[in-house]
């Protein structure tokens, strides 16, 4: 009738540095011309720039300074947007920290998007290096694209020296993500080359790599997130939607399910030809029992 609990142990987990990139020379361009839509590597981990500045013709100033790293614009020719989207990372994200200031009279904020979801509200830019750092903590650690928006509304230099990542990582996340990113680059309107090797890969993970599928959005560029869900935003769905839909189209060799024009085609010429052949068999069958 009575319950003794003699030990409790309680394990905290705390989320670790799983990325940080110090800013160096030319790894935004050399100006905001050629910069829009770089492909950069920070770190071992790719990302997008983009950019858009208030004179449409200035120098696009991006110069480096050891103490404060990269200056993008100068004053009179700055940009009033400047963004970086990462590929899909190997590990989930808890809280992101970035260094960034300007001058004197700076006007303007920092915005963060996770897996397409934005992490608490915009901070604004501080004016001097002591003010530099902005933290933006998630209500709940996911995984996916990471990205940083910096918007301006003055016309003054920005400066960008570090960005930080805590998280988590494991083999279990390792897994799921780079399939992730397998699955996003996979095109499901092709003729399903590459399938095999993204079937193979699909059939290691484990349940736990599975879960993350679950709420892992990917860029759509053939619109199997309206077919999975006509309520998603176009160009997004989920891993485990995506998943669903190639494995339905490319897995069975009879087609079930959506498929190419190509494939399509080909089945059709298939099928008519069987009922071709069956009608032809019928009526020479029929005729030789008349005769």
């Amino acid at each position: 009738s009575s319950a003794y609990l003699t030990s409790l142990k309680i394990t905290y987990h705390y989320p670790s540095n799983v990325y940080q990139h110090d800013f160096a020379s030319g790894e935004l361009g050399v100006n905001g011309v050629n910069n829009d839509g770089l492909t950069t590597n920070l770190s071992s981990l790719e990302w997008k720039v983009s950019s858009r500045w208030n004179n449409i013709a200035s120098d696009y100033l991006l110069s480096y300074d050891e103490a404060s790293g990269i200056q993008v614009g100068e004053e009179g020719d700055s940009v009033s947007h400047i963004s970086l989207r990462s590929e899909i990372p190997d590990f989930s994200i808890s809280i992101i920290n970035i260094n960034i200031y300007g001058q004197s009279g700076i006007g303007g904020s920092v915005s963060i998007i996770v897996n397409g979801q934005a992490v608490s509200q915009a901070q604004a830019i501080g004016a001097s290096s002591e003010a530099s750092a902005l933290s933006f903590v998630l209500a709940n650690e996911t995984c996916g694209h990471i990205e940083i928006l910096i918007n301006q509304s003055t016309n003054l230099p920005l400066h960008i020296s570090q960005l930080s990542i805590f998280g988590y990582i494991s083999p279990d996340i390792s897994a799921a993500m780079s399939f992730g990113r397998s699955l996003e680059a996979f095109n499901s309107c092709g003729d399903g080359s590459g399938y095999e090797a993204l079937e193979s890969a699909a059939n290691s993970l484990s349940a736990p790599s599975f879960g993350y599928l679950e709420e892992l959005y990917l860029d759509d560029y053939n619109d199997v997130g309206q077919m999975a869900n006509a309520s998603l935003q176009k160009n997004v769905v989920l891993a485990i939607d995506k998943w669903g839909y190639i494995a339905n189209v490319f897995a069975l060799p009879s087609g079930v399910g959506i498929i190419s024009g190509q494939r399509t085609a080909s089945i059709l010429f298939i099928v008519s030809f069987s009922i071709v052949t069956l009608s032809t068999l019928a009526f020479l069958m029929h005729r030789k029992l008349r005769y």
